[in-house]
């Protein structure tokens, strides 16, 4: 399968207030390069909304370096990497303006009904089966364990611009919630340099969520375990786990 590609400007709203990328405009990034590479397949969203159809991420693990800083152009490529069970897998490489691959993604993506919400099996449904082949990442994107004994909680209410075009809250948004819970001086001390991300059920309009975090023991560097819930109903959305790195 041939590699898309894409070129970003990393602008001034797209970095922290160290002046480098964001984790969360780097998860826009792949979003966007993986709807481009999906059209010219004939698999974008349109194309699956026609049938009746949605693509939703429903796992992601990405691993980052040294980020690109402000005014930097970047380089996504990403390509098909084969199936799992449902899922369809596919890989990311991201390089900064000199060609040094700085961040690397492994995802897994469902085909569900747009009514019944249940996943569908591509193979039958949409006649495509992707060969497997090496992974950028050594991951299994299994299910990540149950978070028990938090450290810590937050509260977040949904917005209107947390909706995307399938009607719930958007994968970012959610991500952003896992981050935006930790310890202040968490996120003034380190940058990110691993998030493994399972996205379980689906938040929507009106609804406030709750995103809880236990600190574990994984490296130098401030590691987490998280969970976000609906607050309604306890309904678990997202389990995560982050791995931060100190900076210079």
């Amino acid at each position: 399968m041939e590699k898309f590609e894409e070129r970003f400007h990393v602008r001034s709203y797209n970095v922290t207030d160290h002046g480098v990328l964001s984790p969360l405009a780097m998860m826009n990034y792949l979003q966007e390069s993986a709807y481009q590479h999906a059209r010219r397949l004939n698999l974008s969203f349109h194309d699956l909304r026609e049938k009746g159809m949605l693509w939703v991420l429903s796992r992601i693990h990405l691993a980052l370096g040294t980020l690109p800083s402000w005014d930097e152009v970047i380089t996504v490529r990403t390509w098909p990497s084969g199936m799992k069970r449902l899922f369809a897998l596919r890989d990311f490489e991201i390089s900064n303006g000199s060609g040094k691959v700085f961040g690397r993604a492994v995802s897994a993506w469902l085909a569900i009904d747009g009514e019944t919400r249940r996943p569908i099996r591509m193979d039958r449904t949409l006649g495509h089966n992707f060969a497997d082949i090496p992974k950028v990442l050594d991951t299994t994107l299994d299910k990540l364990p149950e978070v028990e004994n938090t450290d810590g909680e937050r509260l977040f209410a949904v917005r209107y611009r947390d909706i995307d075009v399938n009607g719930h809250v958007n994968n970012v948004s959610l991500v952003e919630w896992v981050i935006e819970a930790l310890p202040p001086e968490t996120l003034e001390s380190a940058t990110l340099a691993e998030l493994e991300v399972n996205f379980l059920a689906e938040a929507g309009r009106r609804d406030d969520v709750i995103s809880r975090w236990r600190s574990i023991d994984m490296n130098d560097g401030p590691s987490y375990i998280h969970s976000v819930i609906r607050s309604n109903d306890n309904v678990e959305l997202v389990r995560a786990r982050t791995i931060w790195r100190k900076r210079d």
